[in-house]
């Protein structure tokens, strides 16, 4: 590893969730945008909480940039001042007198001129409405915007829909890239930087989600992926309003876990949310994702390995939480809907995924457990059968076609019998 300063090995730059949400997106914005000046940008990598906030790294190894990002509310250069020292001062064997230094604000300041008094000249960073500034609240209009025209430079369909599907994948990426970063920090006995300079992101992986194409609004594609990005934004609301630290260390850990699924899995995530949802569909409400957030901090740490979030029972069941909700004065008519919908479901390979990997769906409801068959008896199983071509590809991927499975009954348990259920 090359030589750093010891300021860099032990500090984090994230002063407040908000900021760290802030900071991954200001360095998607500047990859973005020197995507579309160069051709030969595809060779570089962006390292999060490395040498500085952020630094942007050529394919022999080169420190291009290195950036601190502030999302402070002060308008006054002297609030400033030891952040713009330390960004001055940054060294390490691999930046050298090319390498750029940049200071970026949340607000406009009363004084944006250069920075000279330390090692090294800092630049106030201008965007490409020539603003020194973009608010945490302008950010994602400003990638998309970025988004646009590297589609337009790279003479590529253009249109809103895809815009927003791309910026939702790289909302993902860079999510659970960075998430990661700080899992390995808290896990192993690697510092920050040590975690930041061996997991990368390569322009490459930036460029696949740039590239990334869906038919229309109704694509399944783009709808799993606004999905996702929508229950990533609602957790980010969580984390920023809890003062909980190990709450938000656990809500974090969902975040990454949520944002690094591949598309096989968020389309298992979906639903295992509500089992009446017999196909993708843009209709997911807050409240869906605020029940989903609340029952998973209800119940120990969750087990997710190669597969959706979900929980071992000390009888060796498996529990997924899911965001349906069966109350005494709708529980006949929620379940009814099921029951109408048991030839869709029987259709839905990914659902049946769902249902048969796992043993009961863990809901906010009065009784401690239901099961479908006993509650209505009358046709509430679902069998994996001839007709079903299950569509995940991969290794380790069950393929269901032409396989004739038991029939299996949908079957819920409450959120407090799960908490005696659960091994700890």
């Amino acid at each position: 590893m090359s030589e750093i300063s010891g300021d860099i090995s032990k500090t984090s730059a994230v002063a407040s969730w908000s900021g760290f949400v802030y900071q991954g997106k200001i360095a998607i914005y500047e990859s973005i945008s020197l995507l579309t000046k160069s051709h030969d940008a595809v060779d570089n990598f962006l390292k999060i909480e490395h040498l500085d906030d952020f630094a942007i790294f050529l394919k022999s190894g080169k420190a291009l940039s290195v950036h601190q990002v502030k999302a402070n509310k002060s308008e006054y250069r002297s609030s400033y001042t030891k952040a713009l020292s330390d960004a001055s001062s940054v060294y390490t064997l691999e930046c050298d007198k090319n390498t750029k230094r940049y200071f970026h604000v949340s607000v406009g300041i009363d004084d944006s001129s250069s920075y000279n008094g330390g090692g090294h000249k800092v630049d106030f960073y201008k965007y490409h409405d020539d603003e020194l500034y973009v608010s945490p609240c302008q950010i994602d209009s400003h990638i998309k915007y970025m988004v646009g025209k590297y589609l337009d430079e790279k003479e590529k369909n253009n249109s809103s829909h895809l815009i927003e599907y791309k910026f939702d994948k790289l909302n993902s990426l860079i999510s659970s890239r960075v998430n990661y970063i700080h899992a390995v920090n808290q896990k192993t006995k690697k510092t920050q930087y040590e975690a930041a300079d061996t997991n990368p992101i390569l322009f490459e992986e930036i460029v696949s989600c740039l590239d990334a194409v869906v038919i229309d609004l109704e694509d399944e594609k783009f709808l799993l992926e606004r999905f996702r990005s929508k229950f990533i934004s609602l957790i980010d609301e969580f984390i920023s309003m809890s003062g909980d630290e190990m709450s938000i260390l656990y809500l974090s850990e969902s975040r990454s876990i949520i944002a690094g699924f591949d598309d096989s899995l968020v389309r298992k995530f979906y639903y295992s949310l509500d089992p009446k949802r017999a196909a993708v569909s843009p209709d997911v409400s807050d409240n869906d994702i605020y029940c989903y957030i609340e029952i998973i901090n209800s119940l120990p740490r969750f087990i997710s390995e190669n597969s959706i979030p979900h929980y071992i029972t000390k009888s060796s069941g498996k529990y997924i939480p899911s965001s349906l909700q069966v109350r005494k004065t709708t529980k006949e008519v929620i379940l009814k809907k099921i029951v109408d919908n048991i030839e869709d479901i029987r259709s839905n390979a990914s659902l049946l995924d769902v249902l048969y990997e796992f043993d009961s769906l863990i809901l906010s409801m009065d009784d401690d457990q239901l099961d479908l068959l006993d509650t209505l008896r009358a046709n509430g199983k679902c069998t994996h059968n001839s007709g079903i071509d299950d569509d995940i590809d991969g290794a380790g991927m069950r393929n269901v076609k032409n396989k004739v499975m038991k029939a299996k009954g949908i079957k819920f348990v409450s959120v407090d019998k799960a908490q005696g259920d659960i091994s700890d």
